[in-house]
């Protein structure tokens, strides 16, 4: 990051938390959000949604929305500041180097790796890893219908698969 960058990142950070501590806390719960309604669909007034919480309950919401502020907050001056957010970055290059593997027809490692599957060895029972590419599999498969790995085909062409890069993205 260059100086100036970081100069603008800190001062964000300085406005953003004293308009954090210069605005006060509001106590609401989460049963104020849904008009407290009952199961039976009958209103219930918030004073007694009020009457009926415990302290903990306070302290969880105030919280809860604190952090929900701060995040805002924090998102608008990254925003205006132009800072991208680092996860789309990182799936943006995620989606390009796996293009960019695909399309390779030297032999590398990085690309026979996408063919490559354990004849040894199983993955763990329950939870197994991840691998870089099921994510990819995931959003293929869910998206545009699909089969495991029919994105290194697809990929073959540049500008189709560049066009799939926004659904990716998200």
């Amino acid at each position: 990051m260059t100086a100036d960058r970081e100069r603008a990142l800190q001062t964000a950070q300085r406005q953003m938390m004293r308009k954090m501590v210069g605005t006060g806390r509001k106590r609401v719960l989460v049963q104020e959000v849904f008009d407290g309604l009952q199961n039976d669909g009958s209103s219930v007034s918030s004073a007694e949604i009020v009457s009926q919480a415990t302290p903990a309950d306070f302290e969880l919401e105030e919280y809860v929305v604190w952090v929900q502020r701060l995040t805002d907050t924090a998102n608008r001056e990254f925003k205006k500041l132009g800072i991208d957010d680092w996860l789309h970055d990182q799936r943006r290059r995620k989606w390009r180097w796996a293009g960019h593997t695909a399309r390779r027809t030297d032999g590398r490692w990085s690309h026979l790796l996408l063919e490559w599957s354990p004849v040894v060895g199983n993955r763990r029972v329950g939870h197994p890893d991840q691998r870089w590419e099921d994510c990819i599999d995931h959003v293929m498969q869910n998206c545009y219908g699909m089969c495991k790995g029919d994105w290194v085909l697809l990929a073959q062409d540049r500008s189709t698969w560049n066009q799939y890069e926004p659904s990716y993205v998200q």
